[in-house]
């Protein structure tokens, strides 16, 4: 086996979907050939906070098992409030602080403009590693 199929052998996939309702469009931004393929979603009555803390710690879960997190999509809704904003803003950038070299994060922008995404993509940029993609899907 060469070595580059020895590394993709370690990687895996994240989808975290704010809605569930809107989790067939997410599952569309993974790749088909991960290793692992990890799903988290809001539940219906989950808090924000929570659902954060669940989520990082599940990703930080994912990264310390010696998998290598290859994409990481994160499906956002439109905004509620500048408190949710703030908060999602805290959460994507932690996000995309653990993403390694060759990553890439995914943006998946349910009723946003492309403004606002633009905006959500430019802020992400200051914390990403050099290497890490960073796409949106409108």
């Amino acid at each position: 086996m060469r070595v580059q199929e020895l590394q993709e052998a370690h990687e895996a996939a994240i989808a975290i979907i704010e809605r569930p309702g809107e989790a067939a469009r997410a599952l569309r931004s993974l790749p088909a050939d991960s290793e692992q393929t990890h799903v988290l979603a809001k539940c219906g009555d989950e808090g924000s906070a929570a659902f954060d803390r669940r989520v990082l710690r599940r990703v930080r879960q994912v990264r310390h098992s010696g998998l290598k997190i290859a994409t990481l999509s994160y499906s956002v809704s439109s905004e509620p409030d500048l408190k949710n904003s703030r908060r999602r803003g805290r959460l994507l950038a932690a996000l995309v602080r653990m993403l390694e070299p060759g990553a890439t994060f995914t943006l998946i922008a349910f009723g946003l403009t492309a403004a606002e995404a633009l905006g959500w993509t430019n802020a992400l940029l200051t914390v990403a590693h050099v290497g890490v993609s960073l796409e949106v899907v409108l």
